[in-house]
């Protein structure tokens, strides 16, 4: 598989990353899954062919070189796979998270391009705290978040993303 043609789409959590996902994923030439989890699902396959298990403890799993780079195989044949089960020729996948992870999936799939939605940061903060109170204990969290670390988050979020956009330039983060 061509990395370039490999697109992540990610923003703070409640910014839209679930409807640009599905707008994107409506286009024929697109397949744009809808949180994979990219590394933690390469650094689990990495680490399930190599000792045959996954660990009961999943906190402290710390994954060597080799199981990464099985990681990144599993992570090109799942690509290839719904590439040829949809016709597409071009492979995404969207987690509000990946905006902290850039760099590591920079290294996982080299080449890739990100999409960055942003949404201002008030009405992320309201979404965040309209969505808890609406879908009770959102994000596995049983207390409410205040607004002020809904916007921590999100301030968080976006600069991650934004130092590491800078790096990799516009050609490949949008």
């Amino acid at each position: 598989m061509s990395l370039e043609r490999v697109v992540l789409v990610l923003g703070a959590p409640r910014s839209g990353t679930g409807y640009l996902c599905n707008v994107l994923d409506a286009h024929a030439d697109l397949a744009v899954g809808q949180e994979w989890r990219l590394p933690e699902l390469a650094c689990l396959a990495g680490w399930l062919v190599t000792h045959g298990a996954l660990p009961e403890d999943r906190a402290g799993l710390r994954v060597g070189a080799g199981e990464i780079a099985l990681g990144r195989a599993f992570v090109h044949l799942l690509a290839e796979a719904t590439l040829d089960r949809t016709g597409a020729t071009c492979f995404g996948d969207k987690f509000p998270p990946y905006a902290t992870q850039m760099p590591m999936l920079e290294r996982l799939l080299p080449g890739c391009r990100f999409v960055h939605i942003l949404r201002d940061g008030r009405d992320v903060a309201a979404s965040m705290m309209r969505a808890h109170a609406v879908l009770r204990s959102w994000r596995r969290t049983a207390d409410p978040p205040g607004i002020g670390s809904c916007i921590a988050s999100w301030a968080s979020m976006v600069g991650a993303a934004r130092d590491a956009g800078a790096q990799l330039g516009p050609d490949r983060y949008v």
